[in-house]
């Protein structure tokens, strides 16, 4: 169509929600022990809402493409739609299940291993990379179009980046930001240790004669 729809987009998009209500649901589960009767009952509806929603969800994004692009932009509704039930049924039924639930203590933070978080820190630069490159992607399609085949960019600067001239670019702005990330954290690094240095009690020296007193 004229203005386009990705189906593609639309979908990872919901699926990445999707996925991130899952990691929500089990965050909330992390550190308690649940002792609900119905226990197992619930954690096989949490499996098949979700199961069953991104099963819908990528259905519904494979089915885009033998759509026309004017019927296409209708799946964005069951889409979403089904990415909220699953918000919403999912939430429901997790924080029922933590009725009467007994606490382990609190979450423990910082014990995980160096290359994990070596791994976690490459895979969040590998995305910023990716949707940026996506990004191009979508953009390079139009060519010299402003709504394709019916506005076209008249300008002397309308001009297409090549694959090439756009990865170096690309590359450039996903090291620039998580550069300015790191900074950020090293900062605040610093700032934790001084008030840690701060907070070391400091013996006060005692004169010799008023020990003896």
């Amino acid at each position: 169509g004229h203005f386009g729809v990705m189906s593609a987009k639309n979908t990872a998009v919901n699926l990445m929600i999707v996925t991130t209500v899952l990691c929500f649901l089990l965050f909330q589960k992390a550190n308690k022990r649940i002792t609900v009767g119905w226990q197992t009952i619930g954690n096989c509806w949490l499996a098949a809402i979700f199961v069953g929603a991104s099963a819908n969800i990528i259905f519904l994004g494979v089915y885009g493409y033998f759509l026309p692009a004017n019927q296409r932009v209708g799946l964005s509704v069951p889409q979403v739609t089904t990415t909220l039930t699953t918000l919403f049924a999912g939430t429901a039924i997790n924080i029922s299940m933590f009725k009467d639930s007994e606490s382990y203590g609190d979450i423990q933070w910082g014990t995980q291993s160096r290359v994990g978080t070596y791994a976690i820190f490459l895979l969040a630069i590998s995305f910023t990379w990716l949707m940026g490159l996506m990004g191009y992607i979508r953009s390079a399609v139009r060519l010299f179009w402003h709504v394709t085949e019916v506005v076209r960019d008249n300008s002397v600067d309308a001009y297409t980046l090549t694959i090439g001239e756009a990865g170096k670019m690309l590359t450039f702005n996903a090291l620039f930001v998580w550069v300015q990330f790191v900074v950020v954290f090293w900062v605040g690094s610093l700032t934790g240790k001084a008030t840690a240095a701060e907070a070391v009690p400091q013996g006060v020296p005692v004169p010799a004669q008023q020990q003896q007193q």
